[in-house]
């Protein structure tokens, strides 16, 4: 299974809020009807509403390893890396009854950057600058309006699942495993059979 994690549980806050930059300038340019100036607090209310339909499993986009990565995801350096492609990601899931998904390159800009965000997954794909080095690519797994959670009468955050999960063909996904450059011998050992006997 892969773990997709509920988006306004990031550590990062910014996770799915549109750039401040794109409430100012092009989204009131774009639709003056909707008199956004009047409506920021109704803005930021259905942003916080659209997080919490939205999950999110990340991906590292490289052809050699990344010792930012390893140090910062790897268990420094003593985990492991899955290797794959978006075209594989995207055979090897498997549907999930009213969830909808899809997969993105990340864009990295700071906030003054007047980026156009009115397709609604684009606020999902924005990440700072300062993240730039991960070179991220994301599986976005969005609840459809047909989700049983979304015919409540409330949306209480701390009634929703934290994370979902989505069933994948392991086999179908992975093209190699890396070992992490300072896994221990034994460890190593271990996975290696674990590997062989899982895929």
């Amino acid at each position: 299974k892969l773990w997709l994690r509920r988006a306004d549980l990031f550590r990062d806050l910014d996770e799915g809020v549109f750039a401040q930059s794109a409430l100012n300038n092009p989204l009131r340019d774009a639709f003056p009807g909707l008199h956004l100036e009047s409506n920021d607090a109704e803005v930021r209310r259905n942003q916080e509403i659209d997080r919490m339909c939205r999950f999110i499993h990340c991906w590292y986009a490289g052809e050699t390893a990344s010792e930012l990565m390893w140090a910062k995801y790897g268990d420094q350096s003593r985990g492991i890396c899955l290797r794959s492609s978006t075209a594989k990601i995207m055979a090897a899931v498997k549907a999930l009854k009213h969830v909808s998904g899809g997969i993105h390159a990340v864009t990295y800009c700071d906030e003054n950057n007047p980026a156009m965000e009115l397709h609604s997954a684009l606020p999902y794909c924005r990440k700072r600058r300062q993240f730039e080095g991960e070179n991220e690519i994301r599986l976005l797994a969005t609840l459809e309006l047909s989700h049983p959670l979304l015919h409540g009468s409330a949306l209480p955050g701390n009634a929703w699942p934290d994370h979902i999960n989505l069933d994948v063909d392991l086999q179908a996904m992975l093209s190699g495993i890396i070992l992490g450059p300072s896994m221990g011998g034994g460890d190593a050992v271990r996975m290696a059979d674990l590997v062989n006997t899982r895929l």
